[in-house]
């Protein structure tokens, strides 16, 4: 007769919780960046383009964050 025994890693469940932790982190890091270029990108716009695109010098940062992260800033 065979028998199965199955055995539970016990730090298997804090490893999964670290590796899930790291990718939210890059996430971040990763928003955090490409809101930094698009900032970036977006004032180095003359006030004649930015206009033409319909966006206002002082909502780059706005206009910015709502492309990354997906939402409006209040």
């Amino acid at each position: 007769m065979t028998t199965l025994s199955i055995h539970r890693i016990p730090n298997i469940n804090l490893i999964n919780f670290i590796y899930k932790q790291a990718s939210k982190i890059t996430l971040q890091i990763s928003k955090a960046r490409e809101y930094n270029r698009t900032v970036s990108e977006l004032k180095k716009l003359s006030p004649r383009i930015l206009e033409d695109i319909g966006i206002a010098q002082a909502s780059i940062n706005s206009v910015a964050y709502d492309h990354i992260y997906g939402e409006k800033v209040r």
